[in-house]
């Protein structure tokens, strides 16, 4: 189930904790700041101290609390697939892999598209790809709701 599997995520994520050398905190910190993934980090760490106990170093929280402030990406909103495809598309280095991204999303797989929506050869592919687009925005629209 979801809620053990989250248990056992920061059951790891304590473990972790646990055992990472004094040392060796500060290089994580950087690497999450680097990542641009410090209030992720932040969250994860909380909710391992909140549920397990896990001992943490305030220096350490503070500072992936200042560098989450700065960032875009929130983990409370994660859950929210609009919220989550706007984020890839923004983390994307340029127009091109944009670009690249938005037609595999929308349009997918061509050889999918006929298999999943009926396409016998003699279907016409703009016909496939309009049930694709409609199948597409109905879900939106039901993650929106």
């Amino acid at each position: 189930t979801g809620g053990a599997d989250r248990l056992l995520w920061l059951y790891d994520l304590h473990l972790l904790a646990h055992h990472l050398a004094d040392a060796a905190w500060p290089s994580f910190v950087e690497l999450a700041i680097e990542r641009r993934i410090a209030e992720p980090c932040l969250d994860a760490l909380r909710a391992s101290a909140r549920e397990l106990g896990t001992p943490l170093r305030a220096d350490i929280m503070q500072r992936l609390h200042d560098a989450g402030e700065r960032e875009w990406l929130r983990s409370a909103r994660l859950s929210d697939w609009t919220y989550v495809q706007r984020a890839t598309l923004r983390e994307l280095p340029d127009l091109r892999a944009r670009l690249r991204w938005l037609r595999q999303l929308l349009i997918g797989d061509l050889a999918h598209v006929r298999e999943r929506y009926g396409g016998d050869g003699e279907t016409r592919i703009g016909r496939l790809l309009g049930r694709r687009l409609a199948d597409g925005f109905r879900r939106w629209r039901g993650y929106r709701g």
